[in-house]
């Protein structure tokens, strides 16, 4: 049980503590789950929904890449910033499997492709990427998972600059110490339904049950590339790519902000990635 009352730590008032683990022991088990539930991380959350609907400011139509390790979070601040900023989030993933469900001529190609278990070209990525950016008209936009290659890079930023929007581009990168990446990606687990998927983090946002989704009841685990020793590959590997990638956006004269995220909660760095593009909260 330990590791799923260690998240809620952060919450507490430190000066409080000894007195919060008695009474928080001489509770029921429903009450218990009740507090948890409460005063932890995903009510946290909630109340930053809340919050961010006072946003007083019309978002500007800029158009974000996020660059990040693995387990920076790009995904659930992309997701957050749809949720109350209105931005429109392109997920490279996402994309991928829309056009293979929909059987389009692309996404025939693209499941040939991976069922052989090759890569997905640049060519073909970008192809899809772009089309449903195209689509989306002159919206505030991040992109998650896309530019990965410098290649992919050279293709938006030309794309861009023919719509004569390449003054709105800006290159937000997340930065975080390997170390915590380790933490936060060993911590994750995954739903094995798969039509659901949900992801949990047993440092932010564990399961109400161990192991179980609360979302649809189906059993959660470790991805293989979750464990530690892959993680730290993962991070060699993404170490490399990210200096081509950010050579070339400054070889670019492309606009590039930095964000800290190593120790900061969700809602931290939430409002420093609003601070950090101007925009204000009421």
């Amino acid at each position: 049980m330990a590791e799923y009352f260690i998240p809620y730590l952060k919450w507490v008032d430190m000066k409080n503590l000894q007195c919060f683990f008695i009474l928080f022991l001489s509770l029921s088990t429903l009450q218990q789950r009740f507090c948890l539930q409460a005063y932890g991380p995903e009510n946290q959350l909630k109340k930053l929904e809340k919050e961010t609907t006072t946003i007083k400011q019309e978002i500007p139509n800029v158009i974000i890449t996020f660059l990040g390790a693995p387990g920076s979070g790009k995904g659930t601040l992309a997701q957050l910033c749809a949720q109350r900023l209105d931005f429109k989030v392109f997920s490279t993933g996402d994309i991928l499997r829309n056009q293979i469900a929909q059987k389009t001529e692309l996404g025939l190609q693209v499941a040939g492709i991976m069922r052989r278990g090759e890569l997905v070209s640049d060519k073909q990525v970008t192809q899809m990427v772009l089309e449903k950016y195209d689509e989306n008209g002159d919206h505030p936009v991040i992109f998650d998972g896309y530019p990965r290659t410098k290649v992919q890079a050279k293709s938006l930023l030309e794309h861009l600059k023919q719509l004569g929007r390449l003054e709105k581009f800006y290159v937000v990168a997340l930065e975080i110490d390997d170390t915590l990446v380790v933490q936060r990606l060993s911590n994750r687990l995954v739903c094995s339904n798969k039509n659901c998927q949900a992801v949990y983090s047993l440092l932010f946002r564990p399961p109400v049950e161990p192991n179980i989704c609360d979302e649809c009841g189906g059993v959660l685990s470790r991805r293989p590339d979750d464990e530690p020793e892959s993680v730290q590959e993962r991070l060699r590997v993404y170490a490399r790519h990210e200096k081509i990638l950010m050579d070339f956006y400054r070889e670019s004269g492309c606009q590039i902000k930095t964000l800290d995220v190593g120790e900061k909660t969700i809602p931290q760095a939430f409002w420093e990635f609003c601070s950090l593009m101007g925009i204000e909260e009421e």
